[in-house]
């Protein structure tokens, strides 16, 4: 399975802090159109430096992408790998809002006693930004976005039935070859229909990004991340998180430019505060938070039309 999923991975940039989008500008005259950054993307646009390119001399308004993750967990009751398959897709518009969505797929199983499956589905996510604040030149742009969406409720063992709703800002700012990026986003977590998940409250996520533009084709980018998972005060569950889980991560990540829209991407996560594996339980049902379970690796490719 793995040789088919990794002939298929395609990870999209949108979602990096490095923005591949093309811009409609020349290199002596004012932008006209800033390609919408995702929640935690500073934007490093590599694309600006390689407009000379004719194949690469117009805007991208479409972008869809495959990518292919391993995830490695354990503790003294539990060990094992997890792979996930992410679909994921962002749509701009010249009205400065763009769309994001994405759907994992994962394989593999959590609970020593459980059946392994295969490319079960987990919890598909959508969410809707807006280019709120932008000053300065392509060089060294300030902006501010802000995002709202919702996290859909699913099935299976590496979904929860919550419906979660999702709230986030970021504001960036560019320095010629090198982006800083800062983001805070908030999930507002629902009541899960399945009584044996565990209830847990909101999810904090404070996020810092630093991009670089090494070369017309080689980017850089470096992620940091400390997330906070509050305790549930629905006192009429049967299970519920009882305290607060805390943990961080960086997460580098390097892109090479294909040429024609097409990048390959590079990723490892790791984890430098570990929550406690005895308060991670196999119905936080959270495989779409990045880290919590585990260290992890991601490579694909990506493309933009």
């Amino acid at each position: 399975m793995k040789t088919l999923l990794i002939s298929l991975v395609i990870s999209l940039n949108s979602y990096a802090l490095v923005d591949y989008s093309d811009s409609s500008e020349t290199t002596n005259s004012r932008i006209t159109k800033r390609s919408a950054p995702a929640a935690t993307k500073v934007p490093v646009n590599r694309t600006t430096s390689r407009q000379s390119q004719p194949s690469r001399g117009f805007d991208r308004y479409l972008e869809l992408s495959t990518s292919f993750g391993s995830l490695d967990y354990g503790n003294d009751e539990r060990s094992g790998k997890v792979d996930q398959l992410l679909v994921k897709g962002k749509i701009e518009t010249d009205y400065n809002i763009f769309l994001k969505f994405e759907q994992p797929f994962y394989s593999g199983k959590f609970k020593n006693q459980a059946k392994s499956v295969s490319n079960e589905r987990g919890n598909a996510s959508v969410v809707l930004g807006l280019n709120w604040f932008e000053y300065g030149s392509s060089s060294d742009a300030i902006t501010i976005d802000i995002h709202a969406g919702a996290r859909f409720g699913g099935s299976g063992e590496f979904a929860s039935k919550r419906t979660d709703k999702i709230v986030g800002v970021e504001t960036s700012k560019r320095f010629y070859n090198f982006a800083l990026s800062l983001g805070y986003e908030l999930t507002l977590t629902g009541d899960s229909e399945d009584d044996t998940e565990q209830d847990i409250g909101n999810i904090n996520t404070l996020k810092a990004q630093i991009g670089w533009l090494v070369s017309n084709d080689i980017s850089f980018v470096l992620t940091g991340a400390t997330v906070a998972l509050a305790k549930s005060n629905n006192t009429s569950k049967s299970y519920i998180l009882d305290k607060e889980i805390k943990y961080s991560y960086v997460r580098p990540e390097l892109i090479l430019g294909l040429g024609g829209g097409v990048d390959l991407t590079l990723a490892s996560l790791f984890r430098t505060r570990r929550a406690k594996s005895e308060d991670i339980s196999s119905q936080l049902k959270l495989w779409n938070t990045p880290g919590l379970y585990g260290n992890s690796i991601t490579a694909g490719l990506s493309f933009s039309i």
